[in-house]
C-alpha cells in the first residue's frame, strides 16, 4: 500500500522502484506448480498476514509500478486457485481481490485478446472458435465432453491457441472406482480417505462422551464392512416397522401429519421409491411425487 501511495504521488520514481523490488522479499514461491503469494495461506491474526489480501495488494502495486514483473502471472494463478466458486474466503477478501486483479487485467491487456482456439480429445476436435474484445465476456466457456469421445484407460485433452492474449483452462471430472484402497495422488488437489468408528467412552469430568477411533486399512469392523458390501435389511420388515411408528403419530390430536421419505434418491431402487410413494399416497392423496 505504501508503494502504491508513493506511485500515485509521482514525485519519487526511484523510491517507488525500490519499494517495488522490496515486495519480493516476502514472496512465497511454489516453482513446481508455478504459483507465488504473499502472507499466510491458512490461519492468521493481522489483516496484513492474510494471503488473499496481501497477494491482491501486491498484484495491484506491481501491475501499476512494474507490469512486466515475472512474479505477476504466478501470483494471479495462486489467486485463481484459491478462489471458492465465484468468491474468495469472505467479502473483504473478495472485494480486494477484484481490485488487484482488475489492475492486472488493465496492465496485461487481457481484455483485448485476438486469437483462435481448438479443444481436442484424443486427437478429435470437440470445440473451436475465436476470441476478441467483442465476445471476451460472452463466449461459451463450458465444454461438456461427450462420453463417446472417451475411451477406457488414458485420455488426452489438448488445447491449441493461435494469436495474442491469454487463455485459461480448468477441468472437472467425475468417476467411480472399485479400487480399494484409493491411492493418494494429485497436483495441487489431494484426496485422502479415512474411516473412523464411533463409540462412547467414559470420562472423569464429563461422563460418557463420544469417541472416534481411526481405522487403518484392513481394520474395518465386520458390521461396517457388511453394509459397504451392499447387504441390506429386509425391506418388508423395515416398512412394517416404519408403518407402526408413523401410524402411531400420524393425525395425532388433529395436528400432526407424518410422511415417509427417502434420502439420496439416486441410491434408491425403483421398488423402494414406488413403495414409499404408494404408502404416502394412501395417507396424503394430495402429495405429489
Amino acid at each position: 500500500m505504501f508503494a502504491l501511495s508513493e506511485h500515485k504521488r509521482g514525485d519519487n520514481p526511484q523510491g517507488v522502484a525500490v519499494l517495488a523490488d522490496n515486495l519480493l522479499n516476502g514472496i512465497s514461491e511454489d516453482k513446481e506448480n508455478g504459483t507465488a503469494h504473499w502472507g499466510k495461506s491458512d490461519l492468521y491474526y493481522r489483516w496484513s498476514d492474510g494471503g488473499i489480501e496481501s497477494t491482491a495488494f501486491t498484484i495491484k502495486a506491481l501491475s501499476n509500478i512494474k507490469p512486466d514483473s515475472a512474479v505477476l502471472d504466478p501470483a494471479v494463478k495462486w489467486m485463481s486457485l484459491n478462489r471458492r466458486g465465484a468468491r474468495w474466503s469472505n467479502t473483504r477478501d473478495t472485494a480486494i481481490a477484484i481490485l488487484g486483479l482488475a489492475d492486472y487485467l488493465k496492465a496485461s491487456k487481457e481484455l483485448a485478446p485476438d486469437y483462435s482456439y481448438q479443444v481436442l480429445v484424443n486427437g478429435e476436435a470437440v470445440r473451436e472458435g475465436t476470441i476478441d474484445p467483442s465476445n471476451v465476456f460472452t463466449f461459451g466457456r463450458t465444454i461438456d465432453i461427450p462420453a463417446d469421445k472417451l475411451k477406457d484407460g488414458k485420455n488426452t485433452v489438448k488445447i491449441v491457441m493461435n494469436g495474442k492474449g491469454a487463455l485459461y483452462a480448468s477441468a472437472y471430472t467425475k468417476f467411480f472406482t472399485l479400487e480399494e484402497p484409493v491411492t493418494k495422488a494429485g497436483n495441487e488437489v489431494f484426496v485422502e480417505r479415512r474411516y473412523f468408528v464411533q463409540s462412547v467412552k467414559e470420562t472423569l469430568m464429563k461422563g460418557l462422551a463420544q469417541d472416534w477411533k481411526p481405522l487403518k486399512d484392513g481394520e474395518m469392523p465386520e458390521d461396517l464392512a457388511k453394509g459397504l458390501r451392499g447387504e441390506r435389511a429386509d425391506r418388508a420388515a423395515y416398512f412394517a416397522c416404519m408403518r407402526h411408528i408413523l401410524d402411531a403419530w400420524h393425525g395425532r390430536d388433529g395436528r400432526l401429519g407424518v410422511l415417509l421419505g427417502v434420502d439420496g434418491v439416486q441410491r434408491c431402487s425403483d421398488e423402494l421409491l414406488r413403495e414409499t410413494a404408494e404408502y404416502d399416497s394412501s395417507r396424503a392423496p394430495d402429495c405429489h411425487w
